[in-house]
């Protein structure tokens, strides 16, 4: 068998430079059509040396002499130069070869002896021998034919490789010109994060080059938490694949920094990266600008949970962020066992708007929203960051002081706000003339649980103390009694028989 290591060096460099991306194709397809071609040369020079060595030899019923001795010249075994295998008679064609002996002297070079079968004559069965000319030109015949069908085969082999390495090319132009033109972002990382491959959409995406976003990190590329959720993601792949388990897709939402400084919102979808030969390589990621859909998204819920003219908290949120305070509140009385004087409260205030009707019915709702806004301001200037201000209605609002120590301090924070809503209200409405506009505002005051011991039961008793204030005479602040709860509880109660 031939040895094709050598011959597969050769023939591939000649058909494919080392460097070149489709080596891996090209070794594979050169190693297995020399190992056809060294097997079938093998084969070939067996049945070469098969045909040849007849034309050297022949064997007689007796033993013959080899008249190639003769032909080169040699002086044969016999002196009187014969050729020992019997009578001969000359047939035109050649010396026919019987009994007795042959005078070599009397045969001209180039004459061709026959045996007859058994010492019969007139029966030729073979050649004895044939001139090395012959045999020479056979063999050079075969050895051409040879390497004419190795020659065509390589021919043959280097159109398909030549053929297959143009496909593949352009298979993979055709790819990278997608990777490159998208508008997401492909990206590739291997085992352990580190990215591989990022696509020249990311200039677009963020503003950094695929060269200047190669070389960062997980932790570069994704905002803290958003790069903490895909090491996560990969982390459990990669405990999947140990354990023999299925390795899932992992899809989300993250923030991503640009080079301006700015946060850009993608969605992520990363899966795993097989080979060919089945081997687990990596992951592959792509994320597509979502900011747009973001901001929409979150104008959406905020238009849900806001008041769209003062961006004051609605009565929704307010309900929430209440609910909340309760239950933080008594989990903080259950765990320290505060008395309750020491304890701190969770105050409730309904603010109505006095004579806000009439300078709206007077200079348009256009003023009346100047005023409304500017009403809002003053409102969050009076409280803390940590409390909340919604409105509710058209001019009704609700304050939530979530942690106050006592009445006092809750009813100063209210005294506060109805002396600042008392002020005046300078307006220049477009295209007129500078306003000053009074009004004034009228406070119920409820701390839980001195004058409620449920949510509802709360905002009753803190709007029953404000319509108390509108009735004693408007811009106060009036603080709910035992005397409103029980009332309240009296309410509740004749409507629980129904």
């Amino acid at each position: 068998m031939l040895h094709h290591h050598g011959l597969v060096r050769v023939v591939m460099r000649g058909l494919c430079p080392v460097d070149a991306p489709e080596w891996p194709v090209v070794q594979r397809a050169c190693v297995r059509a020399l190992v056809a071609m060294s097997r079938m040369a093998a084969f070939l020079l067996m049945g070469l040396l098969l045909v040849c060595v007849p034309l050297r030899l022949c064997h007689a019923g007796e033993m013959v002499h080899s008249a190639t001795a003769w032909a080169q010249g040699l002086p044969c075994a016999e002196s009187s130069r014969s050729l020992q295998s019997g009578s001969c008679s000359n047939t035109g064609s050649g010396i026919e070869v019987r009994a007795g002996f042959v005078d070599m002297d009397s045969v001209r070079p180039g004459t061709s002896f026959y045996r007859t079968q058994n010492g019969d004559s007139g029966q030729r069965v073979g050649p004895v021998w044939s001139q090395p000319l012959v045999v020479s030109l056979v063999t050079m015949v075969l050895l051409s034919s040879l390497m004419l069908a190795v020659a065509g085969y390589i021919r043959h082999v280097n159109v398909r490789l030549r053929t297959a390495v143009q496909q593949l090319r352009h298979s993979e132009e055709h790819h990278r010109l997608l990777a490159d033109n998208a508008s997401d972002v492909i990206w590739t990382v291997d085992m352990e994060g580190r990215f591989t491959y990022v696509s020249p959409s990311v200039k677009r995406l963020r503003g950094f080059s695929a060269r200047e976003a190669l070389s960062q990190s997980m932790e570069e590329a994704f905002m803290p938490e958003s790069a903490a959720l895909v090491r996560q993601a990969m982390e459990r792949n990669l405990t999947c694949l140990r354990q023999g388990l299925p390795v899932s897709d992992f899809r989300g939402e993250l923030a991503q920094p640009c080079k301006d400084g700015s946060t850009v919102w993608a969605e992520l979808s990363m899966s795993g990266m097989i080979n060919a030969g089945g081997r687990f390589v990596g992951f592959l990621g792509v994320t597509r600008d979502i900011t747009e859909r973001r901001r929409t998204q979150e104008k959406m819920e905020r238009m849900a949970q806001y008041d769209l003219l003062t961006q004051l908290p609605n009565r929704a949120l307010m309900m929430d962020r209440l609910e909340q305070a309760m239950t933080r509140h008594q989990r903080v009385l259950n765990q320290h066992s505060l008395p309750s004087a020491d304890a701190p409260r969770l105050a409730l205030m309904f603010v109505d708007l006095d004579h806000f009707k009439e300078a709206n019915d007077e200079h348009g709702h256009a003023v009346g929203d100047a005023l409304l806004q500017m009403v809002a301001r003053r409102m969050t200037d009076c409280v803390r960051a940590s409390d909340t201000v919604a409105r509710i209605g058209g001019d009704e609002f609700i304050v939530l002081l979530p942690d106050v120590f006592g009445v006092q301090a809750a009813l100063t924070v209210a005294e506060n706000i109805r002396l600042s809503l008392s002020r005046p209200y300078d307006i220049v409405p477009d295209g007129g003339k500078p306003l000053s506009l009074h009004i004034s505002s009228s406070i119920g005051l409820a701390l839980y649980s001195d004058h409620a011991r449920s949510m509802g039961e709360l905002m009753s008793v803190a709007d029953e103390a404000m319509y108390q204030a509108k009735q004693s005479g408007r811009n106060r602040v009036q603080i709910a009694s035992v005397t409103s709860r029980e009332a309240v509880e009296q309410a509740e109660a004749g409507l629980s028989l129904f």
